[in-house]
Formats: structure tokens, sequence, C-alpha cells
């Protein structure tokens, strides 16, 4: 195991909330109290802070206390088309939510932005600037990055540079135009990149930090999404060209840092993709005893360890199970393994959709009766053999959608919230899809060589054929492909609510049935199958109780989940609604269009 070093668990310890108390990650004393920033350390401990609030793969949309006011990765895609929540339904995914009186994420945007502009406030005359250079761009990166998770949502708020007294203009002005926030986030971002080390000289003890590239990787991210905005929802070619050029410079400037690499073993192959999402610190989570130290793919994550800092959420038990499962739409997005478009064959087998598919299918999802080992258990033999487990809800399933693997680790967990597993914010496979949708979004059109560069490493990865122009499957186009690369090496990584809305097909793709298995004539979800339960000793059948429930099945013959008929997504849920208290406050503000 790689050494961590002293500074960096001394940051995951201030982090570690299930130990500590959470104010632990506050300077000792108030961030408005001048006196206590003396040195460079009170700015880094200060700057430790905004870390706090990053999201874990699942947050349960909890916002309840101002810290969390976020959503956790995985609960990101639950708002778009992918996902089906069996426990509950979602009003943004149905678009049945009205203007509330109050946010929460709308009101902790700018309490988050507060604490950060205190930093700046507290450099102000510090006698040694040189030597807090790196926090105060670490500042900058943060109030860039959540001033976008709130523009993404909300559109343009009122730009905040400063601590505001009570009699500040901003509190009674009216929100910046779209290209004035925008451009305050980039402008944030190219400050901090110009000040930040880059992952190769960061220094050992602050291993962890966002880096050069962290910020370049955000920007890249930033400059895709207005750069895509502008040109689907506003026509703006121009300033839509500008930020492409911005999203393939950065995204150029990662690529070409060593410091990152694909996540790849020989051993493992294909499931090199799998496997990356379950890394831990110290313990055996794959058959080759690898480590997170050996994972150079992720470039913004929220960091975790299972010793230090545990994510303290239920995912390796979720994750596997009822809770978060795929609709019947995300898995039909993957190719055959020869890259064509094809229905997956539901009626040989349970798992006859997994067969002959891109590596990720089986790699992200599995089928009702599969055996695997269970995390109450763990894995009993790392080298191959016989699996000892079988969930007791896969025995006799009557959920709606297909089951997810992504982020479900076969370790022993004698409690399911001690994992480690790092959140991915960022990874260098994004930084890939960027610049290749960025590159067709600026030109019309991609080159192979460029395909090489950035989508076909991805597929290389999981021994999938590469993508030319040549080999572009019947029935698509080059947009579509690259959209579809997205969509399925991004799976649960919160990003396709994202996507839908800035592509403008939300109103097509988030107005469409949501179902999940299938239940059509001839379906193997119809029949009895059994399998051998090695641990048990015995066999264990599967029997469908879905239908025999009254399960609702639509014409397609899909489990249905909610009907397209009650999933109106209209112009106005582009951005969400801007809370009431918030315009009774300040009557300046004026209310997102068509709320």
């Amino acid at each position: 195991m790689k050494k961590i070093s002293i500074v960096f668990i001394a940051l995951l310890a201030l982090l570690h909330t299930a130990c500590k108390d959470a104010l632990d990650l506050y300077p000792e004393t108030d961030l408005s109290d001048i006196s206590m920033w003396k040195n460079a350390g009170d700015f880094e401990k200060g700057v430790n802070k905004f870390y706090e609030w990053l999201p874990k793969i699942m947050d349960n949309n909890d916002a309840s206390v101002a810290e969390n006011t976020r959503y956790g990765i995985a609960d990101r895609d639950k708002l778009a088309d992918i996902v089906i929540d069996n426990g509950s339904l979602n009003n943004i995914s149905n678009s049945t939510y009205n203007i509330p009186a109050t946010d929460p994420y709308y009101e902790g945007y700018y309490k988050r932005l507060r604490a950060i502009n205190y930093v700046f406030k507290n450099a102000e005359g510090y006698a040694k600037p040189e030597e807090i250079k790196q926090y105060l761009a670490e500042a900058k990166f943060f109030r860039a990055y959540y001033s976008f998770l709130f523009f993404a949502d909300f559109g343009p708020g009122t730009i905040v540079k400063n601590v505001l007294e009570t009699d500040a203009p901003e509190l009674s002005s009216a929100r910046n135009t779209r290209d004035e926030f925008a451009d305050f986030i980039i402008a944030d971002l190219e400050s901090a990149i110009a000040d930040l080390p880059t992952q190769a000289t960061l220094p050992a003890a602050q291993n962890g930090r966002i880096s050069k590239g962290t910020a370049q990787s955000m920007l890249a991210r930033v400059a895709l999404f207005e750069g895509t905005w502008q040109k689907y929802h506003l026509t703006n070619v121009t300033r839509a060209n500008t930020l492409l050029d911005k999203a393939i410079a950065n995204s150029e400037a990662v690529m070409n840092d060593a410091s990152y690499q694909l996540f790849y073993d020989a051993r493992m192959g294909a499931e090199s993709y799998r496997w990356m999402f379950v890394l831990e610190s110290s313990l055996q989570t794959n058959p080759y005893k690898l480590t997170k130290a050996v994972n150079k793919e992720y470039i913004f994550r929220n960091r975790f360890d299972e010793n230090i800092r545990v994510s303290n959420q239920n995912v390796v038990h979720t994750m596997p199970g009822a809770g978060v499962t795929a609709s019947r739409k995300m898995q039909e997005m993957y190719l055959t393994a020869e890259g064509k478009i094809a229905v997956p064959d539901y009626k040989t087998s349970l798992n006859s959709f997994l067969k002959n598919r891109d590596p990720r299918l089986a790699d992200n999802h599995r089928a009702v009766l599969d055996l695997y080992w269970e995390y109450a258990l763990g894995r009993g033999d790392w080298a191959g053999g016989k699996v000892d487990s079988l969930r007791a809800s896969v025995r006799s399933y009557d959920g709606v959608g297909f089951f997810n693997k992504k982020f479900a680790s076969e370790r022993l967990f004698t409690n399911a919230t001690l994992d480690g597993m790092d959140v991915p914010i960022i990874r260098l496979a994004e930084i890939y899809l960027t610049y290749a949708e960025a590159k067709f979004e600026k030109n019309g059109s991609v080159t192979n060589a460029e395909l090489d560069l950035s989508i076909n490493k991805l597929r290389t990865r999981v021994q999938m054929p590469a993508l030319t122009n040549a080999t572009i499957p019947a029935g698509s186009d080059m947009k579509t492909e690259i959209r579809r690369e997205r969509t399925v090496e991004l799976w649960l990584e919160g990003h396709r609510y994202n996507d839908l809305r800035r592509w403008k097909t939300a109103e097509t793709e988030m107005s469409q049935d949501l179902d999940g298995l299938p239940f059509m004539g001839g379906s193997a979800y119809l029949r009895t199958a059994s399998v051998f339960v090695p641990k048990d000793n015995k066999t264990v059948t599967y029997t469908n109780t879905y239908t025999t429930n009254k399960g609702v099945v639509n014409a397609a013959g899909f489990a249905l989940r909610e009907a397209g008929s009650g999933r109106k997504f209209s112009a106005k849920h582009y951005l969400k609604p801007i809370p009431s208290k918030q315009i009774e406050i300040n009557p300046n503000l004026k209310q997102n269009e068509g709320w």
C-alpha cells in the first residue's frame, strides 16, 4: 500500500465527521475573525472547509443542514431518465414540482459563497501574499465550482465577490445576465489555473488538494455546458464557439498532462472499468489487490478512506440492490460487442440481455439470479471460483428496473457504511468525452484522429471496436454516438440531467415512459428459473411476482414506473424556479421564464 501523506491524513481526519465534529473544518475561531488569519497554515485550514461540501455517491437529497445542500452524484442521475428509484418518485424527474417558498440549494449557495469570500477578505493586506496564493486559488476554484452548480439549475444569480454587509447593493440588485454570470465562473477558474501547482509538482504533503489540472478540467466542463446551451437554446453561434474553444483547449491541456491516466490493468481487461470504482486505500476490493494509489484517472474527487474517513452511507448495500436500478432506455443505449445498434436479447434467459454487448453493460449492471459476493459475507475466493452469496431480494424480485453493479463492492463489510471509496467528481474519461463533443459541436464534424485521441481510448479499455466516421452504426450519426458514449461511460456519475438540458432534448427524452424489465410475450422474466447457491448448498428459484402483483406493463411490454403522460417536461423546466420568498425579499429579482 502506498503511504498516504501526513497532511492528507490530517485533512481526512478533519473531514471525518463520524468521529470528529464537523466544526473541525472551520478555523479555530469564526471565519470573520481577522485576528486568526496570521499565517499560511490558517488559510489552508480555512480552505479545508470547502472540501467537506463536495458530493458523496448518495446524499439522498438531504438538505436539512446548510453544509449538506447538495445532491450525491447518483442522486443527480435520478433527476433524469435513466435511473429508476423503486422507493419513490422524483418530482424533478417527472416535472411535477412547483415554485417553492424556500429552497435550501438556492439559499445554501449564498451561505457557501459568503464563507468563501471571507478567505479573500482576510487575505487583504496579508504581508506575504506569495505564501497564500495557492489557497486563494483554491478558494476561487471552489467559488467557481459551487457557482456552476447553482448556475446549471437556476441560471444566473447575483454575482457576489465580497462579504456583504446589511446595506450592500447586491442584496437589492437584479440578477446578472447569463453571460455575466458564466464569465464570472470562467474568470475565477482561469485565475485559479494561473496560481495552482500542477499535479506533478504538488508537494506530497498536499496530495489530494486542488491542482491546475483540476481547474482546467472544471473549466472544460463549464465551457462545454455553456457553449452547447448557447448553441441550442440561444442560437448564439459566436459565443458558443468561443466557449467550445475553451473546452477544447482546457481538455487538451489535461489530456497532455502525464499525471493523469485511464485506469487499466491487463489482468482485469475490460473489467478495469468496473473495479476502478470500488478501489480503497488498504483493503482488498479486487482479485489483484490493487488499491486507489494506482488510480490516476480521478482528477477531482471527494476522498474517503476506510481507516480514517468513511462515507457513512449505505452505498455497498443500496447500489447492488433494488434502491438504484436502470431504466430500459439505459440498457438499450449499449451497443453490441461489434459496435452496432440492436435490441438486447430479453427472451433466451434472465441474463441474455448482457450477452454480446459493450462490456460496460455487464460492468455496470447484472441480471436477476446472478450470483455474486454479498457485502455482509465478503468475497470467498479472490482468485476465482464459485460465488458464495445471493441476495434475498434477487430470489423474488418484483421491482421495475435492471440491477446496478457500479460502486457495488464485494469485500467484507461488518457495517455497510464503512467504505472508503473515492467519489469521482471529474475523471479523465469525462475530459476525453468533452474534447470529442466540443470538437464536433464547434466544427460540425470530428476526425478519426481526434476520436483516437479521445473516445477510442475509452473503447479500447473495454475492448470495443473504434468509432470512426466510416463505422457509425446504421441508423445513427456522429453526434448521437458521441452522446451515447458519454451516457454509457458516465452512468451514475451525475451528468445525464445537465446533458439533456444543455442539448435541449429534455422535452423529448424526459417526457417518455420510464420503464424497466421486459414482460412482453416470450420474455425470460415471465418464466421460472433456478440457480444453485454454493453457500447454502441449495437451489433457489426465480418466479415473476411483478405482473402477478398487478405491476403495470406498458404497450411496449416493459415494467412501467411512470407513464410518459405523467412526465411532462416543458420549456420552463430547463431552469428551476427562484424561491418565492427570495423575490419577496428582493423584488428586483426576475423569476425564470415560464414560472
